[in-house]
């Protein structure tokens, strides 16, 4: 068949963390599958949209407008929050989208060129549950009723050259004014700590405030994605504690505060006294962490502390001092993860001791504590043993 080039409206979809879930439970993930493609199929029909081919969890479908692409967009995601409200949270599907008005190349029934390659990229900035659109896509659709869209910044795509200009598509008008208006507030304590910007914008609109703010939304949006990032990781760790009754124990505490989130494990929980051999029950809870580290986009560190004070006896005579025992700990803890499957290829994987270094309580976005402070927290043996502790330690 002869190439024939054309202009379309393109978009992409793909389920979020696919392959978590495919790692946790293949067969029922195939089942969501299947109900993934029969909602899609439904709505790509109602608004004549032509499916290219189906990539493994996702699609990548034609439109003949950027509105009937929007427009199936927004029912997509619609469709499965309604479904989701009836499925147990293991059974839910989540969906991002990205769309494009590009020049492509059909040829045998397939689309080539820039536009796909654009559509492709712009999909991973695109929240869970939303829809994210090229600047070319959202001239077309500027205007038309009950769309409401807002730019989220200039980024560079992968392979793609200059810089390209996305925005959000949101639901309804309410969820656009509760966006815009969170971030109003967040730009006010921006202000606060700059001398960038000028006292004076209360007066301007909302929207003139975002205009003129773009690099300021930009960051905002980062920190709201990392931070949705972290919420969802503590809730599969959550889980993962709840199903071995292990959450908020005395051995195993699962936190999120301003540093991350901070899984600690009892030094007594995780190795015999004086050993550096991980027990049996401390392998089993710590390999189900294995899918959830390598999903995590953020840096995940293993951090081992100790206290400051040496003990007697047969400990003393193997190990010189305590942050010795601290660090080979530290090395065993990352050497298992890695045989489990961690992948220390992505570069934000970090493994390090702090040994007597950070007492219990101590922030690691905090000073680091002073001798008198660690004297201290040690002159007690309940709160030696709160030190002696290992940290699973995410963030960004």
């Amino acid at each position: 068949m002869p190439i024939e080039r054309k202009l379309k409206a393109i978009m992409f979809t793909d389920i979020v963390n696919f392959s978590l879930i495919m790692g946790e439970d293949e067969d029922n993930t195939m089942l969501l599958l299947d109900k993934h493609n029969e909602i899609s199929n439904k709505v790509f029909s109602k608004y004549k949209g032509k499916l290219i081919k189906q990539l493994g969890d996702g699609n990548f479908v034609e439109f003949n407008s950027s509105l009937d692409a929007v427009k199936t967009a927004k029912e997509l995601q619609q469709q499965f929050k309604e479904y989701n409200k009836n499925v147990v949270e293991e059974n839910q599907i989540h969906i991002r989208i990205g769309i494009h008005v590009g020049d492509v190349i059909e040829k045998n029934g397939d689309l080539f060129g820039d536009g796909v390659n654009v559509t492709s990229r712009i999909t991973a900035f695109a929240e869970k549950g939303g829809v994210c659109i090229t600047q070319e896509a959202y001239r077309t659709i500027q205007g038309q009723k009950d769309v409401y869209a807002i730019s989220i910044g200039d980024y560079d795509l992968k392979n793609i050259v200059g810089n390209w200009n996305l925005y959000r598509i949101f639901d309804n008008r309410d969820e656009f004014q509760e966006w815009t208006e969170s971030i109003h507030k967040q730009k006010r304590a921006q202000e606060r700590k700059t001398k960038f910007y000028k006292i004076g914008f209360t007066s301007l609109t909302l929207i003139v405030l975002l205009i003129i703010n773009v690099p300021i939304i930009k960051e905002i949006y980062i920190d709201y994605q990392n931070d949705k990032q972290l919420n969802y990781l503590y809730e599969k760790l959550s889980l993962i504690l709840k199903e071995d009754n292990q959450l908020d124990s005395n051995d195993i505490q699962l936190i999120k505060n301003d540093d991350g989130v901070i899984l600690s494990h009892s030094g007594s929980s995780a190795f015999p006294a004086g050993s550096t051999k991980l027990t049996d029950d401390a392998k089993i809870v710590m390999l189900k962490y294995v899918n959830i580290i390598n999903s995590f986009d953020g840096y995940f560190e293993i951090n081992t502390h100790t206290d400051s004070w040496v003990p007697s006896g047969s400990i003393k005579l193997k190990y010189a001092t305590n942050a010795e025992l601290a660090g080979i700990r530290g090395a065993s803890i990352f050497s298992y993860l890695v045989q489990s499957g961690l992948d220390f290829n992505t570069g934000r994987v970090r493994a390090s001791f702090w040994a007597d270094r950070m007492p219990k309580y101590f922030g690691y976005l905090d000073k680091m504590a002073t001798e008198e402070e660690i004297e201290n927290a040690n002159s007690t043996a309940e709160l030696r043993a709160k030190n002696r502790r290992i940290d699973f330690y995410f963030h960004y």
